[in-house]
């Protein structure tokens, strides 16, 4: 049974969203600033989405279209979906080992390392900006320029990051 990433990942987002509404959290959504690499993440992830269902040929309509709707050449498409795998695939390392601890971590009834867990953040972090980087090396400076304003810009302004808040006393 295949089963979909938001199918995947609903119940512990239901689970969560109960958990801060029952422990006295409030949330706020707010825009990440220009230059976040969760945002260039969000964007690869999306420009990868696009191609994946238009699995055409570069000259075809329907990548023309794709490549449009993500600001960016049908050539560079290819070179995005390299980035977004390279990308993907580091993730998925990292989150693995990060897994890994909090399991061993569980198991052993001991409590997180909280250092330990802003180290995996922070190459999480690192792996993104490499992946940026990598970005800005293979595509020429206008696409580059034009790839990296619409992010900054219109992808950006549609994205919201949330904020928990506890409503208790201080």
């Amino acid at each position: 049974m295949k089963v979909s990433l938001l199918t995947a990942r609903l119940p512990l987002a239901v689970a969560t969203w109960c958990l801060v509404a029952s422990a006295g959290y409030s949330q706020s959504a707010f825009v990440p600033s220009a230059g976040d690499p969760e945002v260039f993440y969000r964007y690869l992830r999306q420009t990868h989405q696009a191609v994946s269902e238009t699995p055409q040929p570069v000259s075809s309509p329907a990548q023309q279209g794709a490549a449009a709707m993500m600001h960016v050449t049908a050539g560079d498409l290819a070179v995005l979906e390299n980035v977004y795998q390279d990308t993907t695939n580091a993730i998925a390392a990292l989150d693995t080992e990060a897994k890994t601890y909090i399991n061993e971590t569980v198991k052993a009834k001991s409590t997180p390392d909280l250092k330990k867990l802003q180290d995996y953040y922070a190459r999480r972090v690192q792996i993104l900006e490499a992946a940026d980087q990598q970005l800005r090396n293979l595509l020429g400076d206008a696409s580059w320029r034009r790839t990296r304003e619409y992010i900054d810009g219109d992808f950006r302004s549609h994205v919201k990051r949330r904020v928990y808040q506890w409503k208790g006393q201080q």
